[in-house]
């Protein structure tokens, strides 16, 4: 899989669109996820014939809400996650995916764990299904999908890197909970689905990360140019709405829910993906949508 790059903007939820020359791509992405409508015919070659080429990891687009400046700082994310198979390129995206991440910082990008699903075209999951995924960032330095993770072995129904398509069209818990060291067991970052510890990554792994100020939850896609052509959450035909979504994090909390979350929205792209707040909440985001075609 392409090496993934965050930059202070991409934190920020803009999109990561600082276009370089390459080699040619594909004239028109052809779908891995069955027809949709809108990646057909002539609206589709139409984008692809005004797209500008992206640097080699490519250009990140999001629908992201987040809160920062949290203090104290909480040790617990959780939220109930759509999962989706989006619709993707498979000539011209490397992924699209759903993710949280607990940080110390927004930006710059400092120590971060992120924990969410991916339907991937690079070699992380090549058969493009929607699977489990975990990283962390350690000083700023993203150390690898699934790098330094353990797994929970009296867990025996679900690891990273887990299909998840037996759960597509639902809501699955997604949290990441940070543990103490007790008596001669080491301080750890436990990663939970649905109804049980998937593992963790031990405290070490992040020196001095005990707690974040801030939190995101977001849609991404990792696009070969400007005109991905490809969804984020669902088969969406329309971006999202305060009272309709493609995919959304709902009910989410934190600790104790010290302090209360109260989420807002970062959308740089909005007439590609969308990132709405479920009207009179600040606890659920709507996001997703069709791209450019």
């Amino acid at each position: 899989m392409k090496r993934r790059f965050l930059s202070a903007l991409t934190a920020l939820g803009l999109v990561a669109a600082v276009l370089t020359t390459g080699p040619a791509q594909a004239a028109v992405p052809s779908g891995s996820a069955g027809p949709h409508p809108s990646h057909l015919g002539a609206s589709a070659m139409a984008a692809k014939a005004a797209a500008a080429e992206c640097p080699p990891d490519g250009c990140y687009f999001y629908g992201t809400a987040q809160q920062s400046k949290m203090s104290p700082p909480v040790k617990a994310l959780s939220a109930l996650v759509t999962i989706d198979d989006p619709w993707m390129s498979s000539c011209c995206a490397y992924h699209t995916l759903a993710e949280m991440t607990m940080q110390d910082t927004i930006s710059p990008i400092n120590n971060v764990i992120e924990f969410g699903w991916t339907r991937d075209n690079t070699g992380l999951y090549p058969d493009t299904k929607p699977r489990l995924f975990s990283s962390i960032f350690v000083d700023g330095v993203w150390q690898g999908y699934n790098v330094g993770f353990v797994d929970y072995e009296k867990n025996t129904t679900v690891d990273m890197g887990q299909d998840l398509t037996p759960y597509l069209d639902s809501e699955r818990q997604f949290s990441i909970q940070y543990a103490a060291a007790t008596n001669s067991t080491p301080a750890r970052w436990w990663l939970w689905f649905d109804k049980d510890y998937v593992g963790y990554f031990p405290a070490s792994k992040i020196p001095g990360f005990t707690g974040a100020a801030a939190v995101q939850l977001f849609g991404e896609v990792d696009a070969m140019d400007d005109h991905p052509c490809t969804d984020m959450g669902g088969n969406p035909a329309a971006l999202p709405t305060s009272t309709t979504y493609t995919a959304r994090f709902a009910s989410v909390t934190y600790d104790d829910d010290a302090p209360e979350a109260k989420l807002a929205t970062v959308a740089a792209t909005p007439a590609m993906y969308g990132a709405v707040l479920k009207s009179g909440s600040t606890r659920t985001l709507n996001y997703g949508g069709p791209s450019t075609c």
